[in-house]
């Protein structure tokens, strides 16, 4: 049995957010926003479900693997109170993975955040 070596410690959460594919050298989003979950979160990455992997014509995990400058930009609802602002957050994908028991078929993906989140975002985020 192989033992999980965790660096950074890890919240379960169920957070919505919406995805896109950015291209940093061209400025631009690729596709319009596919909505995710975050199941997951450590400061230094999480775990989305997604309901779809293919998205007008780009695979949301390959297409950022394939080049140096396509990323994730995942906008994520912060809540202050009654009050919701957004955060946006850049990543890479890091593995990609179907879960067959769940009944709507999801899509895991991991990802690894671009630059670590501050303590106080992570834990905000994982209430």
């Amino acid at each position: 049995m192989v033992k999980e070596r965790r660096k950074l410690k890890r919240y379960q959460v169920k957070l919505e957010i919406k995805l896109t594919l950015y291209d940093a050298e061209a400025e631009e989003h690729l596709i319009e926003p596919a909505p995710a979950v975050i199941c997951n979160i450590s400061r230094g990455g999480a775990v989305l479900e997604l309901s779809e992997v293919i998205r007008q014509g780009k695979h949301l995990f390959f297409a950022p693997l394939e080049s140096d400058t396509i990323q994730f930009n995942l906008v994520v609802p912060v809540f202050q109170g009654e009050q919701a602002e957004t955060v946006e957050l850049l990543a890479k994908p890091v593995w990609f993975n179907r879960d067959m028991a769940m009944e709507e078929r999801s899509f895991l993906i991991g990802i690894e955040f671009q630059e670590r989140l501050s303590r106080q975002l992570a834990d905000h985020l994982s209430l």
